[in-house]
């Protein structure tokens, strides 16, 4: 099987399905052409035609917790791992990510150990299986090699998500976990928005600020609204530090008042693109009954359809608004949710997200209480 420059192992995180749809909004978003070569539980094989610069890609994802480049397909093992461009050090970290194909991995280990020996290299082994221990491939002071192994492919690691970054971001003053949406889910959600840097992204349940935090350093420039004093204050702590901490030059503001009422705060036609973790009821602490469920749904559904018959003032045409609704599990066994059709109204559409033939992607949160459903529509009023 010929092996074309080009390709590109992505090795995704718990949520597998969220992972794609990441990944195949972003690459369209930055027109990038690819085909899908192989997918298969946490692993997703592109095939890429432009040139793409992996660690921005690994750095702007969510979902993605490794990137490799395709070196061998189990034919001419020896011949392709000889390929590997060794790094000038006195001791290299050797691993292997092992997805699946044991067998397999038990060749590459034998054989690339034997190239390092040949070569004089001292070196330290570390097998990872199903776990891709980012902070270990960046430990410091050694040359890393970290090959994946999955099905018949072996793929030469280039690019990690680095954890480091997330601990840096909850270095921020203000945290809240009952306002907070991760630093994971919050670059997903702008990623499958589309968002392109400079432009101007809402928040309108903006809580401690997460995802307006991620939006600044994806250089755009934000906005956001919380009708609650507290979390307002809280938010613009958060920008103001994020602001100064990275050296951003975008711009942000923040606006106490009701989301229902947008057009009352925004100008006409003043939003590119809405990406929100709305309001989704009280905190659970208890599975609600199917009465209790059907009531806060019914409570819901109204905040969430007055906010988007509001929101169409603001938002240009053809803009994309990446929004969250929940599903609440019941003492009943049953799931009660609400009528988005109904929510969004005529002047939105729903898209269908590349690949994966739906209109919405299940989220499972911290509170296995809700599911959480998101769906990516577009403004449509021409």
């Amino acid at each position: 099987m010929a092996i074309e420059i080009n390709d590109y192992l992505f090795v995704l995180g718990r949520d597998i399905e969220l992972g794609k749809a990441e990944v195949f909004v972003l690459l369209h978003s930055m027109n990038i052409e690819y085909k899908i070569s192989f997918q298969k539980e946490r692993i997703l094989v592109l095939s890429i035609k432009n040139n793409v610069d992996t660690n921005y890609l690994i750095n702007r994802l969510g979902g993605t917790v490794k990137i490799g480049r395709i070196i061998s397909v189990n034919s001419n093992l020896e011949q392709d791992l000889r390929k590997i461009e060794i790094p000038d050090n006195k001791k290299i970290q050797f691993s292997l990510s092992v997805y699946n194909n044991s067998q397999l991995a038990t060749r590459v280990k034998e054989i690339f150990g034997n190239i390092l020996k040949d070569e004089h290299i001292k070196f330290t082994y570390k097998t990872f299986v199903n776990s891709e221990s980012p902070k270990k491939l960046h430990k410091t002071g050694y040359g890393i090699i970290d090959l994946v192994v999955f099905s018949y492919y072996v793929a030469l690691t280039i690019s990690v998500s680095d954890p480091r970054a997330y601990k840096l971001l909850e270095e921020r003053p203000e945290n809240d976990f009952l306002k907070i949406t991760s630093t994971r889910l919050a670059k997903i959600l702008i990623n499958l928005s589309g968002a392109k840097e400079n432009q101007t992204l809402l928040d309108p349940f903006c809580g401690i600020g997460a995802i307006l935090q991620n939006a600044m350093l994806m250089k755009l420039n934000v906005i956001g609204i919380d009708n609650d004093k507290q979390s307002v204050m809280q938010t613009r702590k958060n920008l103001e530090w994020t602001k100064k901490r990275f050296n951003l030059k975008n711009n942000f503001k923040i606006i106490e008042g009701d989301s229902r009422n947008i057009n009352r705060h925004l100008e006409k036609n003043f939003v590119d693109i809405v990406v929100t973790e709305p309001y989704l009821g009280p905190y659970i602490r208890k599975t609600l009954s199917l009465k209790e469920a059907r009531k806060l749904c019914n409570e819901l559904e109204s905040l969430y359809s007055k906010f988007f018959e509001s929101l169409k003032y603001v938002i240009k045409d053809n803009s994309r608004v990446v929004f969250i609704a929940p599903r609440f599990k019941t003492k009943e066994s049953k799931l009660c949710g609400l009528d988005m059709g109904r929510v969004f109204g005529k002047p939105y559409r729903q898209i269908e997200i590349p690949h994966l033939n739906k209109n919405s992607i299940t989220f499972y949160g911290i509170n296995k209480k809700i599911i959480r459903e998101i769906y990516i529509i577009v403004s449509n009023y021409s």
